[in-house]
């Protein structure tokens, strides 16, 4: 449960980073100062390891506890479907919805084009990407529903 802890607080504070860096580039034209650029740059590392490095491991986490099992021994104490476990529920549900956002933003603004690029090459997804992008995720969803130990 420990790990649900930590891979849950680590999402939010890529989205909080990401809410508080678009808040700061939308409000003004001035240039930005060197902790910005580093806040960036960590906002970029830790958006593409999550997105791609840690993608599995982070639903697997978040799946375990969605999915209970009463012999696991994944859990400790944690007995399924009573008392603090719909707390636990509630973390991972939003976790995975935390996890979807990070990953779709990463791989449409980041990773494959930018389409706020003056560059004249930087033009809008077309509908195929999105259907592959949702192909992925049940791709990925299904194995690891699907994962028997």
């Amino acid at each position: 449960l420990s790990l649900l802890y930590i891979a849950f607080a680590w999402q939010m504070l890529c989205l909080l980073l990401g809410f508080y860096l678009i808040s700061q580039f939308s409000k003004s034209n001035t240039p930005r100062t060197r902790g910005q650029s580093t806040m960036i740059k960590f906002f970029d590392l830790s958006t593409i390891m999550t997105s791609y490095v840690f993608c599995l491991p982070i639903f697997q986490i978040y799946l375990t506890v969605l999915i209970c099992i009463e012999d696991r021994q994944a859990y400790g104490n944690l007995v399924c479907y009573q008392g603090i476990y719909f707390l636990h529920f509630l973390i991972a549900i939003l976790g995975i919805i935390a996890h979807i956002v990070i990953s779709i933003s990463c791989n449409l603004y980041h990773s494959d084009l930018n389409p706020f690029s003056k560059a004249p090459y930087a033009t809008a997804h077309p509908r195929s990407y999105f259907y592959r992008l949702w192909i992925k995720l049940m791709i990925v969803l299904l194995a690891l529903l699907t994962y028997k130990v």
